[in-house]
């Protein structure tokens, strides 16, 4: 019994890193029928920096807490409105 709960999760645990598993979506390039692996990489490249796939995965590398978040949107908004009244006047 206990062998069997160890194994599930485990699968469980190794579902979240496999294409198409549990957080996971993954980006699909056409295929370039010359077979130009450079070509193919460049394709690449762009949809993920397209998709935001990237920067996704830069933002999620570190738990940061709400309330950190939420200080960051209000510095961003005092900054935002200095630059707009500075502007205005």
């Amino acid at each position: 019994m206990k062998n069997r709960k160890n194994r599930e999760n485990r699968s469980n645990r190794f579902k979240s890193i496999l294409p198409g598993g549990v957080g996971v979506k993954v980006i699909s390039t056409k295929s370039r029928p010359d077979g130009d692996i450079n070509a193919a990489l460049r394709s690449f490249k762009k949809e993920l920096k397209d998709s935001g796939k990237l920067e996704e995965l830069m933002e999620r590398r570190y738990y940061i807490p709400d309330s950190a978040k939420h200080r960051e949107k209000m510095k961003r908004a005092r900054f935002h409105q200095w630059v707009s009244d500075i502007i205005s006047d």
